[in-house]
């Protein structure tokens, strides 16, 4: 998921959606508005918009059941558990009651923001309730300033022309019309908890998960509403969902290419790999100290063998064994001993690997809404083979001094001993 620069336009969503790997594109948009249900008293909120493929926003539904993105007018929508709390519905049974309603929603259209952002002030119209600054007079006095100084400032001609055109009063004839009301209808499908109780979602996506309005509508009908509102109206940033985890590089650099700013959970993973790798010095350390301990215990082990069997070593001498023979049937028996032990230790990791790696990719498709297409446990064939020399050698290792008793042994007194 990626987080994108200010001022990001329709043509703009169109190139990042036709990127390679690019699944799906959610632009921010956020949308002041008054929330009505039946007769209740309207109340300020948001709307929003999300994608209804996500698996994030399927999880977070307390009651009802997912948008249908094709469902007839009114639209459906969901609804934001504590806006559903300041409408008055707070119990389990409340809540099941506002499934299937009609929830009306009004929000004001302008037709030109940037501008009429500016010439507001210079008016003292307040149409705005964000810019309600409490030194207008000394805001409008800056503002007037830097327009009586452009020819000393660095602007070029073009950027002088503009802040001239934008800071000019206009004429009363020549005002734009005022701002219009318009009113929407969705039918509530489901309720959802707050984002913020998503700790997995919060990890990887921080605040750029968007859906940040108490009413959430399709991604398209939020596009639809946003742009309809003003005839230069833009996106603050949008959230980019790629068909893989193994493209979240590749998409940030073709969207930094195209002048964005991207922002993904890449950097996450690769610290995690990063300490993975730092740790596996600690990792090989205690890996020594379980050897050294293994070793001790093969030997003694090999050393009760001898003692078992040292009337057979005496038999075998008698008739005609050497010191080398014995030396090397006991460090023949500690190297097929140690074959055995890796080729089941290795089997083993195998099998567990395979479970846990499934278990764990599971869970973070159904939370990230991603496939899990890398590895978790990683078993190259060159480690396979080291770790079974290292455990044929050990044993070899921890057979010797059994293996130089058993050699060494007198053969009457070895026949005499029970």
């Amino acid at each position: 998921r990626h987080n994108l620069p200010r001022l990001l336009t329709t043509e703009q969503v169109a190139d990042i959606e036709r990127l390679p790997h690019v699944e799906s594109i959610v632009p921010d948009v956020y949308v002041d508005c008054s929330v009505q249900i039946s007769d209740s008293e309207p109340i300020a909120d948001g709307l929003s918009g999300i994608d209804v493929t996500s698996s994030l926003i399927s999880g977070r539904i307390l009651t009802g059941e997912m948008i249908n993105p094709t469902a007839t007018e009114p639209s459906e929508a969901l609804l934001d558990e504590f806006l559903a709390y300041k409408l008055g519905y707070r119990s389990d049974a409340e809540l099941n009651e506002l499934l299937g309603q009609v929830l009306q929603i009004e929000y004001t259209k302008s037709p030109s923001q940037g501008k009429n952002t500016i010439q507001s002030l210079l008016m003292g119209t307040r149409q705005f309730t964000l810019l309600d600054f409490t030194n207008d007079g000394k805001l409008i006095e800056a503002l007037n300033t830097v327009v009586k100084e452009l020819d000393v400032t660095s602007l070029s001609e073009e950027q002088k022309q503009l802040v001239q055109n934008l800071m000019t009063s206009p004429e009363p004839d020549t005002l734009p019309p005022a701002p219009t009301t318009t009113s929407l209808q969705f039918r509530i499908s489901g309720i959802v908890r707050d984002s913020s109780s998503d700790t997995l979602s919060q990890l990887f996506r921080g605040h750029y998960q968007g859906a940040s309005g108490g009413i959430l509508v399709p991604n398209k009908t939020a596009q639809a509403i946003h742009l309809g509102r003003t005839t230069d109206a833009n996106f603050y940033g949008a959230i980019v969902t790629v068909d893989s985890t193994q493209q979240l590089s590749q998409t940030g650099e073709a969207l930094q290419e195209l002048g964005f700013r991207a922002m993904s959970a890449a950097p996450i993973l690769e610290s995690i790999d990063r300490s993975i790798d730092e740790s596996g010095w600690v990792v090989l350390g205690i890996a020594a100290a379980i050897l050294v301990t293994a070793a001790i215990g093969i030997s003694n082990t090999l050393l009760i063998s001898v003692l078992e069997r040292t009337p057979e070593f005496g038999i075998l001498k008698s008739v005609g064994a050497t010191d080398g023979t014995l030396l090397a049937l006991m460090v023949c028996e500690g190297a097929l001993l140690g074959l055995c032990g890796a080729v089941l230790s290795i089997a083993l990791s195998l099998c567990l690997a395979l479970a846990g790696h499934g278990l764990i990719e599971l869970y973070v498709e159904s939370r990230l809404n991603a496939d899990l297409v890398a590895s978790l446990f990683r078993f190259s064939p060159w480690s396979m083979l080291l770790v079974t020399c290292l455990s044929i050698l050990l044993c070899i290792a921890a057979s010797i001094a059994p293996a130089w008793r058993a050699a060494r042994l007198d053969p009457i007194v070895a026949m005499r001993r029970s």
